[in-house]
């Protein structure tokens, strides 16, 4: 049995956000699409990841609502190649304890993997 490339795997064509826009903005995104995790872009190409929880932590904490994805966004994102293996990309989510990786191939974002993705997998992989 073949091992299935993590593009195989992704959420093709994610949602992302700009680098400029605010918490506030980023937070009504994820809500409208409903998403977890935004890869950053910067004259379009990625910069830095941002997730839901790191939004809600600072919007909860009193935190100037015009604050941008810049100030909060993780710059060292775990950037995996399509062609990887999918087990490849897991091991390295589960032992750096990342909820997403961003899929992308000369600068360009293709997907995000994430454990949601993980765990549809494992539960595909039961029910088989």
């Amino acid at each position: 049995m073949t091992q299935p490339t993590i593009a195989e795997c992704m959420t093709a064509a994610p949602y992302t956000i700009g680098d400029d826009q605010t918490l506030l903005e980023t937070r009504k995104r994820m809500t409208k699409w409903h998403v977890r995790h935004l890869p950053v872009l910067f004259s379009g190409r990625l910069v830095g990841l941002i997730s839901d929880r790191d939004v809600d932590i600072a919007l909860s904490a009193d935190r100037e609502r015009t604050s941008l994805v810049s100030d909060l966004m993780i710059e060292s994102v775990y950037v995996a190649a399509p062609t990887e293996k999918v087990s490849h990309v897991v091991r390295t989510m589960m032992f750096r304890k990342l909820g997403a990786a961003v899929i992308a191939e000369h600068d360009k974002v293709l997907g995000v993997f994430t454990t949601t993705d993980a765990l549809r997998l494992l539960a595909e992989k039961i029910e088989e």
